[in-house]
């Protein structure tokens, strides 16, 4: 019953709509049919429409196992029992429970959600305009130049570059071999820090001239693709393949740089027209648009129903006493200790029995 929850949401919804909405394009004599009542509780009803949207909506599986009537009847069955209950429920003003009223709340503040920013904000409300001008304004994720990663090791004379050239070449793709030649004998403290990694940048050699800063090695880790200098890129767009290693290359402030490529993210071109780019940038656009609906929601709420906040209070608030097993007290300036024996995630462990994966 519980793969049925949502569809019985969407009736729900149909409801709020109204009668019109939910018949809207029909014949009358479908209309007609689909008002027919299976079953009355009261002033409650279930009608035909109701129940057959309901196991129509539900997944594949779900329709096929109440494609036979006597499941169906078995399931109108339950429909009554639950009107049933929740009216005695409430006849017994069980509703008034803090916890059942909780749940209430819960459910009340969901479905007005589900009206005011869900319904009102979807899809179809995205225009065409408005994907073209976020296509525009967001460019960059969609078209990009060539990017290169590498470890560069900066030295101060072709000498030294000649040598770690060498080294680097004994080293035989050994990456980390490689970025411990860069922590030991790069110049520069920032490439040393970052044991020569430059991440992704783009071809400085063609789109930029700028010189590097007196004194300046090369680029630091996190400086972007403006910092670096023309002769690295040239060196790293020189190469073909990662792990391959470049001449040493003489950059503006006249010292050297040794280049090791280590990524390459190749151009990105897409265009508006493709299918996978518009429908992520109208998913992201009913992202944002709900957001605001619900933030303007909640301003709307706040002054139309009088609220009163005291978060100075919360420190008054008071917990039981849990025990946790002799598990001290959290301290964030002090480093958890490891129980005695016991290994760190990074310590290899003894080989185990492939588990199979849990069907999600």
């Amino acid at each position: 019953m519980a793969a049925l929850s949502a569809p019985l949401t969407a009736v729900a919804q149909r409801r709020d709509a109204g009668p019109a909405a939910a018949d809207a394009g029909r014949s009358p004599a479908e209309v007609t049919r689909r008002a027919t009542v299976l079953a009355r509780v009261g002033d409650v009803t279930i009608t035909v429409g109701e129940f057959e949207d309901t196991l129509n909506e539900a997944p594949a599986p779900v329709r096929q196992t109440y494609a036979d009537p006597v499941r169906q009847r078995e399931y109108l069955q339950n429909m009554v029992d639950t009107i049933l209950l929740a009216r005695e429920a409430r006849r017994r003003n069980i509703e008034r429970n803090p916890e059942v009223a909780g749940q209430i709340r819960r459910i009340l503040s969901t479905r007005l959600q589900q009206v005011e920013v869900v319904q009102a904000v979807t899809p179809a409300t995205v225009s065409d305009e408005d994907v073209r001008s976020y296509y525009q304004q967001h460019i960059g994720d969609w078209v990009q130049d060539e990017q290169r990663r590498a470890t560069v090791i900066y030295v101060d004379d072709r000498a030294a570059a000649d040598d770690v050239l060498r080294q680097v070449r004994s080293a035989r793709g050994n990456l980390r071999t490689i970025q411990e030649l860069a922590r030991t004998r790069s110049t520069d403290p920032h490439s040393r820090e970052a044991r020569g990694d430059v991440f992704y940048f783009r071809a400085t050699h063609t789109n930029s001239t700028r010189p590097a800063a007196a004194g300046d090695a090369g680029a630091s880790a996190d400086a972007g693709a403006s910092t670096i200098d023309p002769a690295v890129s040239a060196a790293a767009f020189s190469l073909t393949r990662e792990l391959e290693v470049a001449e040493p290359a003489r950059m503006a402030n006249n010292k050297w740089a040794v280049v090791i490529l280590t990524g390459i993210r190749p151009a990105l071109s897409r265009t508006i027209d493709d299918p996978g780019v518009r429908s992520s940038i109208i998913a992201a656009i009913v992202h944002q648009r709900r957001r605001e609906r619900e933030q303007q929601l909640m301003t709307q709420l706040r002054e139309r129903h009088a609220v009163e906040e005291h978060p100075e209070r919360v420190d008054r608030v008071r917990f039981p006493q849990t025990d946790l097993g002799g598990v001290p007290p959290f301290d964030p300036g002090t480093p958890p200790r490891r129980p005695e024996g016991e290994t760190s995630g990074r310590t290899p462990v003894p080989a185990q029995q492939a588990r199979v994966p849990i069907a999600r």
